[in-house]
């Protein structure tokens, strides 16, 4: 696949740079049009790989990692995200494939979230009520500004490329419910008051 020039480097480079800086109006237009790639590639039934975050950045990809995610380990974020997003993201990473969003549900979504913005109050009172939450959350400071959320030290055993994996003996997959409620919420306990 050819990808077009960024004028900024990588996504995770821009926004480590800029996403304090973004309101939502700009960050949903950008999920939108994020989601669109992987939702036309989709439509086209051809795969990709490699299109993907830096989740578990910070420990080693092993059977360890492997058996936590089954028993409920899922992703958490450091920055400040709408719970709307939340939600969105929770079903995105259930342990049944059949629960989660297909890549156009997703684009259309946040496409919608995206066009609806500026006509929609209920979806701006969402988002304000998301900040609200997440000001509890994270703190009145929010995320200390000497430092991107984005920007962090990758273990040198996490591996972001494709390749099969096989282990022998998970246990059973769980819900990402199941960890979230015990864990409170999406948001890394690091910047949680509690």
């Amino acid at each position: 696949m050819v990808l077009e020039y960024a004028e900024h480097g990588s996504l995770r480079n821009y926004l480590g740079k800029s996403y304090d800086k973004l309101g939502w109006e700009d960050k949903l237009n950008d999920l939108c049009w994020i989601a669109l790639g992987p939702a036309r590639v989709h439509g086209k039934e051809l795969i990709h790989r490699d299109l993907h975050n830096a989740p578990y950045h910070d420990v080693s990809h092993d059977e360890s990692l492997a058996i936590k995610i089954c028993l409920g380990l899922r992703p958490r974020f450091n920055i400040e995200v709408p719970q709307l997003i939340v939600h969105l993201i929770k079903r995105c990473l259930d342990e049944n494939p059949l629960k989660r969003p297909t890549a156009d549900e997703i684009a259309n979504i946040l496409c919608s979230w995206y066009v609806e913005f500026n006509s929609q109050m209920e979806l701006k009172q969402k988002i304000k009520e998301s900040k609200e939450i997440n000001n509890k959350i994270l703190g009145d400071s929010s995320i200390s500004s000497t430092s991107s959320p984005l920007s962090y030290k990758t273990h040198s055993r996490a591996i972001y490329t494709s390749r099969l994996i096989n282990f022998n003996n998970l246990p059973e997959s769980k819900n990402s419910d199941d960890y979230y409620n015990l864990y409170d919420d999406i948001i890394s306990k690091e910047y949680s008051s509690n």
